[in-house]
């Protein structure tokens, strides 16, 4: 079956996409990427304390930007390097009035499906204090040792998690909310695991899945080398 389109209908729709590829065009040339590398910088030391540097940032298309050999570091925390760290911003959420974050974390900048953390953050304004904040992500290989190298010598990670904050005006280490987190870990080695004796333990898991039903997420201390 073939449809066939009266003359003017085929004009309406050609500059209707001509319009609309404009307007993508025009946000996308104009956009204020360097306020969103600050803002997110800023949101990230404000919410958890996590101080990011990065050897280079770019911007991507459409709306989106790109660091570099990042380094994630908190007083209480060993640094966690990241190959790349890329943020994509949904363009019919901030023509909408929200905002909407594709986020994808890689150990490796080179890695397929390997080492990838990937989440999509959607909140109701630009103003992350002010109205509901929703996360939903999933964890695929990731390389416990480069995360927590101090306790864990060996081990792979995967998950999937859902939380939803009223907003992210945080009380001091705390960030309060409702979700569900799925881990699942394999080929597990634990090892210096203090004892009240002063003897270290070490232990080995084929496997451990856990499931955590959230009502806030603590930032809870990683301990430093």
């Amino acid at each position: 079956m073939t449809i066939t389109w009266p003359g003017s209908w085929k004009a309406i729709l050609i500059w209707t996409a001509v319009g609309l590829g404009a307007v993508v065009t025009g946000i996308a040339a104009t956009f204020p990427y360097d306020a969103l590398h600050a803002r997110a910088m800023s949101e990230l030391n404000r919410t958890a304390g996590v101080d990011v540097r990065a050897t280079n940032w770019t911007s991507t298309w459409p709306l989106g930007l790109a660091w570099r050999n990042v380094t994630l570091t908190r007083p209480d925390w060993d640094p966690i390097q990241l190959g790349l760290l890329h943020v994509k911003v949904g363009l019919l959420t901030i023509l909408t009035g929200g905002l909407g974050l594709d986020v994808d974390a890689r150990l490796d900048e080179n890695g397929s499906n390997t080492g990838l953390a990937q989440a999509t953050l959607t909140a109701s304004s630009w103003s992350l204090t002010n109205g509901s904040v929703s996360l939903k992500g999933r964890l695929r290989q990731i390389d416990l040792p480069k995360i927590v190298h101090r306790y864990v010598s060996r081990g792979v990670l995967n998950g999937e998690f859902v939380h939803r904050f009223d907003s992210l005006q945080t009380m001091p280490g705390t960030l309060k909310g409702e979700g569900t987190w799925n881990a699942d870990a394999m080929d597990l080695a634990i090892d210096h695991i203090p004892l009240m004796n002063g003897r270290m333990l070490s232990l080995v898991l084929d496997r451990k899945s856990t499931r955590l039903n959230s009502s806030h997420i603590p930032l809870s201390r990683m301990p430093s080398s």
